[in-house]
């Protein structure tokens, strides 16, 4: 069991290091005029003007829950954090493995000490 869980959180943990975590397509690149059905989604709003947020970085318009990353040097969709642990940003499509590689490591640390203690 020891070895099983170990081994899942290593391919865990490599899904999670090459997965991109997501960019913000080039079509929002755009703006509202041209792509309406995209921006109507975005749900955040700038406090002062109420107008969609925009990137000044990348030149887009940034989704819901989209953030700049400065290590990667771009905007990442759904990001949660820089994991240094990782070298990448927790984002759309690496957070899955993040959590596995998580619940893995926790799992096997627990029955590593269920081992030891009898």
């Amino acid at each position: 069991v020891l070895h099983l869980l170990l081994a899942m959180a290593g391919v865990a943990y490599h899904q999670g290091l090459v997965t991109d975590p997501g960019a913000i397509p080039d079509v929002w690149r755009a703006g509202p005029e041209a792509a309406p059905a995209l921006v109507a989604h975005a749900r955040e709003r700038k406090r002062s003007t109420g107008a969609p947020r925009f990137c000044h970085k990348e030149q887009k318009f940034k989704p819901d829950r989209a953030h700049y990353c400065v290590p990667l040097k771009r905007n990442v969709l759904r990001m949660d954090h820089y994991c240094p642990w990782l070298s990448n940003c927790v984002g759309h499509y690496n957070h899955k493995f993040f959590v596995l590689f998580l619940v893995y490591a926790t799992s096997r640390a627990y029955a590593l000490l269920l081992c030891v203690a009898s």
